[in-house]
């Protein structure tokens, strides 16, 4: 997909039922000079956690690895690792 003319991968925030809540575009590899620009929101509301399309199979191993970023949980996917993602760790609540 493109973003602003430029070429952007689409990480899709589902909620437990698989059901698109928002997504989130990575728009570069490395973090710029001032701030970290590679990753915008995609219009949509809230910041929600990556994964909860695969709490199910958490259940079922019986354990579940809280990571931070897409990276990180993308990582942990393709090891066979059940995982949950905050997408980064700016976006941190205490709440959660």
């Amino acid at each position: 997909m493109e973003y602003q003319g430029q070429p952007a991968v689409a990480i899709p925030y589902q909620d437990a039922k698989g059901n698109l809540l928002r997504e989130q575009l990575r728009i570069h590899l490395e973090k710029g000079h001032k701030k970290d620009g590679r990753f915008v929101w995609a219009p949509g509301r809230g910041i929600w956690h990556l994964g909860l399309d695969r709490l199910q199979a958490a259940r079922e191993a019986g354990y579940l690895f809280i990571v931070e970023g897409p990276t990180d949980f993308a990582a942990c996917i393709c090891g066979g690792i059940p995982a949950l993602a905050i997408p980064g760790a700016n976006t941190w609540r205490q709440d959660w």
